[in-house]
């Protein structure tokens, strides 16, 4: 009927318009995977389900992003749905860098939130640094991709045991309003 064609049309037009931004910043940030998949996220809680699994070519390990933010990594796949984990989980951890002076540390997750630590105390970090994916891809091209944002660094104090810098890290996007992410294969 025309109703369906119409809503296939609309469907079309805005896959289009998610890949044509994808691509913009897939040129800006020198990321170049050998192909980009358009996932439609089902069901979101601590952690993502989306709708492409093994029979589009999905896997354990390849990073999820939208724009140029990292959301995490697939974890668990089936034929037609995986599941992925958020940087906010417990058990994510995520080599990063701030943008600004290149600190590195570790994005953990704390649940609802996230904590950027163990920046040795000679590194230079602030409040409203910018925290990228360091990148950590195998020889098949699965893992996480270089210079994707994880967040911004709020609250920067010396840990616990003061022998590191850490800080608050506050996600860059609002994960629970994501519609669609892409999958790099």
């Amino acid at each position: 009927t025309i109703d369906e064609k119409l809503s296939q049309l609309e469907e079309l037009r805005k896959e289009n318009e998610a890949l044509r931004i994808q691509l913009g910043v897939v040129r800006e940030d020198n990321i170049s995977p050998k192909k980009l998949l358009l996932a439609h996220v089902l069901s979101t809680s601590r952690f993502f389900v989306i709708d492409k699994g093994a029979d589009d070519g999905v896997v354990a390990g390849q990073t999820v992003f939208f724009k140029n933010v990292f959301i995490c990594k697939i974890t668990t796949v089936s034929g037609k749905v995986s599941r992925v984990k958020l940087t906010t989980e417990f058990d994510s951890n995520t080599y990063g860098k701030t943008k600004e002076t290149g600190a590195l540390g570790l994005a953990r997750g704390q649940g609802d939130s996230m904590v950027f630590s163990e920046v040795i105390l000679s590194e230079n970090i602030k409040a409203g640094d910018s925290v990228q994916t360091v990148g950590n891809v195998d020889e098949k091209g699965v893992g996480i991709l270089p210079n994707l944002v994880i967040g911004a660094t709020q609250n920067v104090r010396k840990s616990g045991n003061q022998l590191f810098w850490e800080a608050t890290l506050v996600p860059a996007i609002d994960y629970q309003k994501l519609e669609e992410v892409f999958v790099a294969l």
